[in-house]
């Protein structure tokens, strides 16, 4: 009888598993640097046994924790000489002193309660245990979606005015209609920060995520085997932070403390799931089957798709109008949803049609490519035009893969040049 080899049954009881999804996921996105992503598939594996996702969640945390490495890559690479350093507080962190009454549940509390608390200087929570599982909120006759009354924190037309500004540089609100608008911009809430005061702790529940408006914020974390955080992104103003904790009862995933002085604003979970989240749903469904019909797209996954569609930002144009001019610097790609437009060059003088686009198509790439000025002008030639466009990161981010396809079709204007 063969002897038994404990070192290999347990590295196949406890060790294979999770090295295959590692393996799997790793070889799927190819990142440059896959160390931060192996570090989060690990951290997701945790909890498979005891409180597994469905493909649907796994695919909306992938997307999110594609977003975060993203950010994070960009800024180390900005980053030149590290932010400032800032010691870590053991106090009340200043989202508990704002935010006292925070449950460890959602079901706590009166759902129909539309005003906030007030702001005492509390150390209620302080000591609160972190949820231990990983799972987005899920509604059905055992937990009802409960009806949605907006909360309302008065501000002046020119307070409103500063957050609708910085709200429409945060990819979280570009899916939002103007009433949608007005429902969040009303729910925020002002919180101020001195130097070293921590707004979110790593491993604490989140019950709200924060748009930075101004100052700059740290964000650090404590990977394993280490006992000193470790610095990651800088946000600055116009930077949002917090989500992931209001789409899934996960904690938080860093520690983010402010740098200097700043000014947030604050977006509570209710609010963000009834409107920031719908209306994020309804985007992915609306362009999902557009998506299909891009040629250049088709051969993407639903989570590719599900990943561009959370990028994009909607226009709107009218007949004559030009989307895009000669000479000018490009910063977005647009796929063109309903309508049709042209592309028109200055040739010899006079301006000559030099490309035609229906539904499906895209332009406004050469100069993404290339890093040129747009090579021609494009008009509308229907009575409405929709398009979506992405911008020159989210583009060299998400559509990297199909670049050289791009490229052979820049060949069509090279006969054109003067």
């Amino acid at each position: 009888m063969a002897k038994k080899n404990p070192s290999k049954e347990y590295l196949n009881s406890h060790v294979k598993k999770p090295l295959e999804v590692v393996i799997k996921r790793v070889l799927k996105r190819k990142p440059t640097d896959p160390i931060p992503m192996i570090l989060s598939v690990l951290e997701e594996c945790q909890g498979l046994n005891n409180d597994p996702l469905t493909d649907q969640e796994r695919m909306e945390l992938d997307a999110l924790r594609n977003e975060y490495e993203y950010l994070q890559a960009k800024l180390i690479r900005l980053e030149g000489k590290g932010a400032p350093q800032v010691e870590e507080e053991s106090k009340v962190t200043t989202h508990q002193k704002y935010y006292p009454d925070d449950s460890d549940t959602e079901s706590s509390g009166d759902e129909s309660d539309n005003t906030l608390p007030d702001l005492p200087e509390s150390k209620k929570g302080m000591n609160r245990k972190p949820r231990t599982s990983v799972s987005a909120e899920a509604f059905g006759s055992w937990n009802k979606k409960s009806a949605f009354s907006p909360v309302v924190v008065p501000k002046n037309d020119d307070t409103k005015h500063k957050i609708r500004n910085r709200l429409s540089e945060s990819f979280l609100f570009n899916s939002l209609d103007e009433k949608e608008f007005e429902i969040v911009i009303d729910a925020m809430t002002e919180v101020k920060l001195a130097p070293g005061e921590v707004i979110i702790k790593e491993g604490d529940d989140g019950d709200y995520l924060y748009v930075v408006e101004t100052g700059q914020l740290q964000c650090s974390k404590i990977f394993p085997g280490n006992t000193e955080p470790t610095n990651l992104i800088v946000y600055s103003p116009g930077g949002a932070f917090g989500e992931l904790a209001l789409l899934y009862n996960a904690p938080r995933a860093a520690t983010i403390t402010a740098i200097d002085e700043c000014l947030l604003w604050g977006l509570d979970r209710k609010t963000f799931n009834h409107i920031v989240k719908d209306a994020a749903v309804r985007k992915r469904e609306m362009y999902d089957d557009f998506l299909k019909k891009v040629k250049i797209l088709q051969t993407m996954d639903a989570y590719e798709r599900q990943t561009i569609a959370d990028a994009f930002t909607k226009h709107k144009f009218s007949e004559g109008d030009r989307i895009i001019t000669e000479g000018e610097e490009g910063k977005e790609l647009y796929f063109l949803v309903e309508g049709e437009a042209k592309a028109t060059k200055n040739i010899d003088g006079e301006l000559k049609t030099v490309m035609e686009y229906k539904p499906g198509d895209y332009f406004g790439e050469r100069a993404l490519i290339k890093k040129e000025p747009r090579a021609a002008n494009i008009e509308v030639v229907t009575s409405t035009l929709e398009a979506v466009s992405l911008t020159k990161e989210s583009f060299n981010r998400l559509l990297g893969p199909v670049e050289e396809i791009m490229k052979r079709n820049m060949e069509v204007y090279a006969k054109y040049k003067s």
